[in-house]
């Protein structure tokens, strides 16, 4: 249950960067056709670009976190199975050398 919901929330997550992004370009061109002087317009639209591609980037910098502490979990349990498998061969090792 735990991936399904991982994965539920990464897919939102990579939508909300895909139409950040989308929201970005569209917002940028229309305040361009917008704004009637030239200067401040190419103004305007450079910081609403920069605006929505910075929370883009937030976004995104979430989705990398996600994947990375996803991944450490999944070496922490392949760790412990595997010391624990260890742990257990030992023991049976020693178990059968006593006898």
């Amino acid at each position: 249950m735990y991936k399904t919901e991982m994965r539920r929330f990464l897919t939102v997550m990579e939508f909300c960067y895909g139409f950040l992004f989308g929201v970005a370009l569209f917002g940028a061109t229309l305040t361009f056709l917008i704004t009637p002087d030239f200067f401040p317009a190419v103004l305007f639209a450079v910081c609403v670009f920069a605006f929505f591609i910075f929370l883009a980037a937030i976004v995104r910098y979430c989705i990398i976190r996600i994947k990375l502490a996803d991944q450490m979990l999944q070496v922490a349990l392949e760790t412990r199975d595997l010391q624990e498998q260890c742990l257990q061969d030992k023991t049976l090792q020693v178990i059968q050398h006593n006898e």
